[in-house]
């Protein structure tokens, strides 16, 4: 396994982009995720999405009371009981300050981290992508792709760790109309769980990545299996939080889902 580099400073939130599996269902001549899509491959659209999302700084009402912080703080330790979870961010009838953990001004996303597994697309987006871009990004070799979905969010979230990111925002590689706005709203929108919703033409408020996760739910993550952030937000309501976005969250799995798919 390949994985980032140590920051210096402390950086809140990093992206990471899903792009491991084989792409059985796709029968085209090539992986769908090399095939060109609008003048490029179809991979270099998430991840410019990503690096070009404009994050605005989190801001957080903190109960102005040392009780309040004592039941906050104690719901933080106790990790483990679903209850206290689930009701972490209910509202405090203390007075609230307000307080900016981030910069004041908006930021991007500092690390980009990529799993590959089926195929490397390291070569691909080497030469697809700006500079600034490459710069920030890091390739995850995952040999146990097969594993599934929750194998390549855990490896990529321990790196993520490692190089001292708070929380993640996870996408998926074959979904090209998903725009940095959906990446934006999603990482600035407070909550230990947040999802991306949108208004398709059958559903609205169809839930579908990006996702952020963050640090206190890691530990609940799934070790593998075909499902990463889904399962954890089955098993966690209570911590979900929904941001409405825009674009389509729709993914390519085959042939006829690209014919399709349009702007």
């Amino acid at each position: 396994m390949l994985c980032g580099r140590l920051l210096n400073s402390k950086s809140a939130t990093a992206a990471i982009i899903l792009a491991a599996g084989d792409g059985s269902r796709f029968d085209g001549n090539t992986h769908k995720l090399l095939i060109e899509f609008q003048g490029k491959p179809l991979v270099v659209w998430a991840v410019e999405a990503a690096s070009a999302a404009d994050i605005e700084p989190l801001i957080i009402e903190i109960p102005d009371s040392e009780e309040a912080d004592d039941n906050r703080d104690g719901r933080r330790d106790d990790r483990r009981n679903d209850k206290r979870d689930d009701k972490r961010y209910d509202k405090q009838k203390s007075p609230a300050k307000k307080f900016t953990p981030e910069p004041e001004t908006n930021t991007k996303f500092q690390d980009i981290y990529i799993v590959m597994g089926a195929t490397d697309l390291s070569e691909v987006l080497s030469s697809g992508l700006k500079k600034d871009t490459l710069e920030k990004t890091t390739f995850i070799q995952n040999d146990s792709w097969q594993s599934g979905q929750g194998c390549s969010l855990n490896i990529a979230v321990s790196c993520a760790k490692r190089d001292g990111h708070k929380s993640v925002v996870v996408g998926l590689a074959d979904a090209p109309l998903v725009p940095s706005s959906a990446w934006a709203k999603v990482a600035s929108t407070e909550g230990a769980i947040v999802t991306a919703a949108y208004d398709t033409k059958e559903k609205s408020g169809f839930r579908s990545p990006p996702v952020k996760l963050e640090d206190r739910v890691w530990e609940w993550l799934p070790l593998g299996g075909d499902e990463g952030a889904r399962i954890l937000m089955k098993k966690r309501p209570g911590l979900v939080v929904e941001a409405k976005c825009e674009g389509n969250p729709a993914d390519i799995d085959t042939v006829a889902d690209l014919e399709n798919l349009k702007f």
